[in-house]
C-alpha cells in the first residue's frame, strides 16, 4: 500500500508527533509511507526525527498564503508519488481533495471545536477520541469513526521514583505552555494553595513555553516562583527518560481532545491527575485510573494533588498496576497504525 500523509505544520504537538509514530509503524509493516507538510512552519529536529523508510515532501507555503503556486506544487508532489491512501491531518490541507476523486481520500479530526469544511469531500473521517467524535456529531451532524491515539511503550523510562511524605511531591506538565488550552495558571495557583496549607510541591512545565511571562508574573504575585520552573522545549527523549523521575503527572486542561501527554506519564508508571473534560476523563474511566478534578478550579485540582500525597502508596501501586496495563493495551502505537491499515483496507476492497 502507498500512504501519502499531509499536514499543515510538523511543530511539536500530539498531532505532529503522533504522525511521524505512526509513519514509522506503517512503513515497519511494509507499506510505502510519505509525509508532506504544507506550510513552511516546521522544526528540523521533528523532520530529523521521522523514520529513514518515510519520504518527506516540504512545500514551504507561507502560512495563509493563497498563492496557486503552492497548491500547484502541492498537486505535484501528491500526484508524483502515486498513492492509493491520502490521509489528512488538518482541515485546510483537505482543500486539494477534489482534484484526487480516484484515490481514497480520508482525514482524522484531531480535537474538538473545529469546524471542518474540506473534509465532507472525504471517503472517511476519523477521530482521536470518543469525545472528538462526539464534538464532531454534535455540533455538524458528521459521523466519524474512533481510532484512539497511541505512543511507543517501549521508549518510555518506566522506573519510578519513590515518594514518601515529607517530601517534595515533584509533579510534571509537559505539552506546550499555553495557559488557555493546557492550563498552567491553573497548575500555579493550585500549587499556591498547596503551599499556603504547608504542603510541599513543586511542578516543572515542560514544553514550547510561549505563556512563560504569564506564568513568571503570576508565581511571583502568589508567591511560588521557587516551586514554578519552566524548562521550555525538551525533546522527546529527554521527556520519556525522565518522566520516571517525577512522582506525579498533571493536565489541567481547559479543554482536550485526547490527552497524549497523560498516557506518556502513565506509562511512565506515575500516577496521573486530570481535569474532567473531553479525552482525559475517557482515558481515566471515572478515577479508575488516575484523579479527575474540576475544570477552570485551582482549589479542586489542589485537593485532588493532595489526596494524592496523603495516598500516595496507594496511588503508586495502581499507575505500576492496573492504570499501566490498562494504557498498553488500549494505547499503543502498533493497535493505532494496525487499526488504520484495517480501515485502508476496507476502503480500497470497497472500491474493487
Amino acid at each position: 500500500m502507498n500512504i501519502v500523509h499531509l499536514i499543515c505544520s510538523l511543530n511539536t504537538g500530539g498531532a505532529e508527533l503522533l504522525l511521524i509514530d505512526l509513519t514509522r509503524c506503517q512503513s515497519e509493516l511494509g507499506h510505502t509511507v510519505s509525509i508532506i507538510v504544507v506550510n513552511d512552519s516546521y522544526e528540523q529536529t521533528l523532520i530529523n526525527s521521522i523514520d529513514t523508510r518515510v519520504k518527506v515532501r516540504l512545500i514551504h507555503r507561507p502560512e495563509g498564503s493563497r498563492n496557486p503556486l503552492y497548491m500547484f506544487r502541492l498537486y505535484n508532489s501528491i500526484r508524483r508519488l502515486h498513492p492509493n491512501i491520502i490521509h489528512f491531518h488538518h482541515d485546510s490541507a483537505a482543500k486539494i481533495a477534489p482534484l484526487f476523486k480516484k484515490t481514497i481520500r480520508v482525514g482524522t479530526v484531531h480535537c474538538p471545536g473545529i469546524n471542518i469544511r474540506n473534509y465532507t469531500n472525504l471517503d472517511k473521517i476519523f477521530s482521536i477520541s470518543q469525545a472528538v467524535a462526539d464534538d464532531l456529531e454534535a455540533r455538524q451532524g458528521i459521523i466519524s469513526e474512533v481510532i484512539l491515539n497511541g505512543i511507543d511503550f517501549d521508549d518510555i523510562n518506566s522506573n519510578p521514583k519513590p515518594y514518601t511524605n515529607g517530601d517534595t511531591l515533584r509533579i510534571v506538565q509537559t505539552g506546550r505552555l499555553d495557559c488557555s488550552i493546557k492550563g498552567q495558571d491553573i497548575m500555579t495557583e493550585a500549587v499556591a494553595i498547596l503551599t499556603k496549607k504547608g504542603r510541599s510541591v513543586s511542578v516543572d512545565f515542560i514544553g514550547e513555553p510561549y505563556d512563560k511571562q504569564t506564568i513568571d508574573e503570576l508565581s511571583a504575585r502568589l508567591g511560588v516562583s521557587d516551586r514554578i520552573h519552566v524548562l521550555g522545549r525538551k525533546s522527546r527523549e529527554y521527556i520519556y527518560k525522565n518522566l520516571c523521575a517525577y512522582h506525579l503527572g498533571a493536565m489541567p486542561s481547559r479543554y482536550e481532545g485526547f490527552g497524549l501527554t497523560l498516557i506518556e506519564s502513565m506509562a511512565a508508571k506515575i500516577p496521573v491527575v486530570a481535569t474532567n473534560v473531553d479525552g482525559p476523563a475517557e482515558i481515566l474511566m471515572d478515577n479508575r485510573y488516575g484523579l479527575l478534578c474540576k475544570p477552570e478550579d485551582p482549589e479542586d485540582l489542589a485537593r485532588a494533588i493532595a489526596s494524592v500525597m496523603d495516598n500516595y502508596k496507594q496511588f503508586s501501586a495502581n499507575a505500576k498496576g492496573a492504570a499501566y496495563d490498562y494504557a498498553r493495551d488500549n494505547f499503543s502505537i502498533d493497535a493505532t497504525a494496525a487499526h488504520y491499515i484495517q480501515e485502508y483496507h476496507r476502503l480500497l476492497n470497497r472500491d474493487n
